[in-house]
């Protein structure tokens, strides 16, 4: 946990309980876009990594976007960076963002008083069950393509859980449901599969009246 008094906010001077592996303490959903990313260009970094024989020349690496060279056999990125012409070169897997939804406890909703180690009141304590959706849309030339990448990816994903789970605190990181083909058209024929991803973490924290009148907020912030 972290204070941060307003109205000017520095650096955490105090730290309570165990920090995620990104030293974070709470993993906002542009953190989940980029720890998606990240693992699945690790993964296709290397033909070493890729499970399936038919996949291993899928190999990504960075662009030389100022020579307008393309390098990577299979496109990574976040959805807003979908390009349909990239799409007409190599496949792609794109991680895309959902909702983003706060759940109240329903206990005092969620809130308690917060005392300190010789029984002074120091403010009131609140938690929310925070919930995210990802979807990892993977498109390719053919069928068998989008078919044979979307399983690679599912599998890997699946097989990062727990460690996910544990490193970063979530109270659970799912890998729902590998969706079915979809014919898409961008220039042309092409397919999609789409993976979705659950996760959720306690947010925690702490509302402290730092004058009677005109008052400061003080917030502690934790995952449990």
């Amino acid at each position: 946990m972290a204070i941060l008094p307003e109205p000017t906010w520095g650096e955490p001077t105090k730290s309570y309980g165990e920090q995620s592996a990104l030293c974070i303490t709470r993993p906002a959903p542009h953190v989940v876009t980029g720890l998606i990313l990240q693992l699945l260009r690790a993964h296709f970094s290397d033909p070493d990594n890729i499970v399936d024989p038919k996949l291993k020349g899928f190999i990504w690496t960075d662009d030389d976007t100022t020579g307008h060279t393309i390098n990577s056999k299979v496109k990574i990125e976040p959805s807003y960076k979908f390009d349909a012409a990239t799409v007409e070169q190599r496949p792609s897997i794109l991680v895309r963002r959902g909702e983003f939804i706060s759940n109240e406890f329903a206990l005092t909703n969620g809130s308690a008083a917060y005392m300190s180690d010789n029984g002074n009141y120091e403010g009131k304590v609140k938690q929310v069950k925070l919930t995210g959706q990802h979807s990892i849309e993977v498109c390719g030339h053919s069928a068998m393509e989008a078919d044979r990448l979307s399983e690679e990816v599912f599998f890997r994903m699946l097989e990062y859980k727990s460690v996910i789970e544990q490193d970063l605190k979530f109270s659970h990181f799912e890998v729902k449901v590998l969706k079915g083909l979809q014919k898409i058209e961008e220039g042309n024929e092409h397919w999609k599969a789409s993976i979705d991803i659950r996760w959720a973490f306690i947010y925690s924290w702490r509302v402290v009246a730092l004058a009677p009148i005109l008052k400061k907020v003080g917030q502690i912030f934790n995952i449990e």
